[in-house]
């Protein structure tokens, strides 16, 4: 067992090794360009994932032939080994993956014909992961009731294909399909994991093998690793992975717990449950927040979800055949709506979403620790809840009311602190993830506002450039450095550095730099 560990080890380096070491010397270049948006432009280049630099617009499923150069820049997280600079395209053709999202865009469009935008986004996301037409607030709604990973194709989808097809038509076919379904949902981690589970398990039967579910969770792992080492890097494979381990180790345990329950409904719940305890703190810590509607999400919304699921890729082969396909179309339109009253019902009863900090992460650790060692014997550990909730309290606890400001780039940030509390006064669409900033509550820039903070009050305008702290005798402002203002004596002037600052309000003002 040590030696093949040393030797999978061995094989995982020189395979990180060889993948991040290319080198391109040639100004003659193939590249088949893979993702379009407004930031940058992603390709493949023989089969390394690189940034494209072009003044012409290129074009999504494209594979052009150019001269230009590459440039060595290694971005081992982002998966991409350099930068392609395209000084001219020679030549260009649709690439095979470029047809595939074609016909997927094809069936996308004639749903939307029937259906209208909204809902041909939301059903063609849903069946086969076509995101163009879903917008931002639907995606809001689905992660606030744990179900955002019905949007994105997942082990979910294909265990739910698979099972219908084989019942049809048996391994081989259904195998074949299954793995076409792959292909044209765009191959993602949480696909492939899925369908080599389901491979590795049928065919040992097939041979009369046992069957691990771990190992084989652990094996799709490797061979998805070792086909683009980046793989271990996206929060999209640590969360499919992190979510089906979780549910292997804890899904039977909290069945057997729940066996009061109405066996549909235990089902629903134990998996719903299970797959929240090793996925929790990674969702937290990537997302800054969690929703405890999960369980209602799951229970109510999934059945109609998988609906759309099914009738969704039946429609990928009856597309041409108008008739049927409007007779689905009315179908889905019909679920759809069910959903949507679904969703106003949960609405009235859903809770709000919760912040999530580290403090809060590394307690679940602890406290999931000390229970497992409760659980050992060690009856000591059941007095864990007490430091723990301590500690708590006073890791989040502010003393003294405190200001954070923080610029990123042309985008201005306050961060207010006192007890418990810790607002983040910003606009409604600004871009948070770069913010290194934990806050339970966000409080949006709708002309002028303010804050109480004790005795005094914190005053701003829409722009956040005039900010001023009112102390009931006197103002002062808070001056950032891009912004000079002339002290007339009306009130006294704190300038910020460059990137912001902290004040912490006791009896006086003091300023802390970041």
């Amino acid at each position: 067992m040590l030696m093949l560990a040393i030797i999978m080890f061995f094989v995982s380096f020189m395979n990180t090794a060889f993948y991040y070491g290319f080198r391109n010397q040639s100004s003659i270049i193939k590249i088949e360009i893979t993702k379009v948006s407004n930031y940058e432009i992603q390709g493949e280049l023989n089969g390394r994932r690189v940034v494209v630099s072009s003044k012409e617009k290129l074009n999504e499923g494209y594979e052009y032939t150019i001269k230009g150069n590459f440039k060595k820049e290694t971005n081992i997280e982002k998966g991409t080994v350099g930068t392609v600079q395209i000084n001219s395209i020679l030549g260009m053709k649709q690439s095979f993956t470029g047809k595939i999202t074609g016909y997927s865009d094809y069936v996308y469009n004639s749903f939307k014909q029937v259906l209208g935008e909204k809902e041909a986004g939301i059903i063609s996301s849903v069946a086969f992961g076509n995101t163009k037409g879903i917008d931002k607030s639907e995606k809001d709604v689905l992660n606030e009731y744990g179900v955002v990973h019905i949007i994105s194709v997942s082990g979910f989808h294909m265990s739910l294909i698979y099972v219908i097809l084989e019942s049809i038509f048996g391994f081989y076919i259904s195998t074949f399909v299954a793995l076409v379904y792959v292909v044209f949902t765009g191959a993602q981690p949480a696909v492939i994991r899925a369908f080599l589970m389901i491979l590795v398990l049928k065919v040992g039967k097939k041979i009369r093998k046992n069957y691990d579910a771990i190992s084989a969770l652990a094996l799709s792992a490797l061979i998805l690793i070792l086909y683009k080492p980046y793989n271990a890097y996206d929060l999209g494979f640590i969360l499919s992975y992190s979510s089906t381990l979780s549910i292997l180790l804890f899904y039977k345990k909290i069945n057997d717990k729940l066996y009061r329950l109405p066996n549909l409904i235990r089902d629903s719940v134990s998996l719903t449950l299970a797959a929240q305890i090793l996925s929790f703190p990674i969702v937290s810590l990537a997302l800054k927040n969690f929703s405890l509607n999960f369980i209602l999400g799951n229970l109510i919304l999934t059945p109609f979800f998988t609906i759309i699921v099914v009738l969704g890729n039946i429609s990928i082969v009856l597309v041409r055949i108008t008739i049927i396909f409007r007779c689905i179309c009315g179908v889905l339109h019909l679920n759809l709506y069910v959903i949507q009253g679904a969703i106003n019902v949960l609405n009235i009863i859903a809770l709000p979403f919760l912040k999530s900090t580290k403090a809060i992460v590394c307690c679940y650790f602890s406290l999931s620790i000390a229970i497992v060692l409760y659980k050992k014997g060690y009856k000591q550990f059941g007095y864990t809840p007490i430091p723990l909730l301590v500690y708590f309290m006073v890791i989040n606890y502010s003393f003294q009311p405190k200001i954070v400001f923080f610029k990123e780039r042309y985008t201005k940030f306050i961060l207010v602190e006192q007890g418990f509390c810790k607002t983040l006064v910003c606009k409604k669409d600004s871009y948070k993830n770069n913010i290194n900033l934990e806050y339970n509550e966000e409080k949006y820039l709708e002309g002028n506002g303010g804050l109480k903070l004790g005795k005094r009050s914190l005053l701003y305008d829409s722009k956040l450039n005039k900010i001023y702290i009112d102390e009931g005798d006197r103002y002062t402002r808070v001056n950032w450095s891009d912004n000079f203002v002339e002290n007339e004596g009306i009130y006294d002037i704190i300038n910020l550095e460059s990137n912001g600052g902290t004040l912490v309000l006791g009896d006086k003002i003091i300023v802390k730099s970041e």
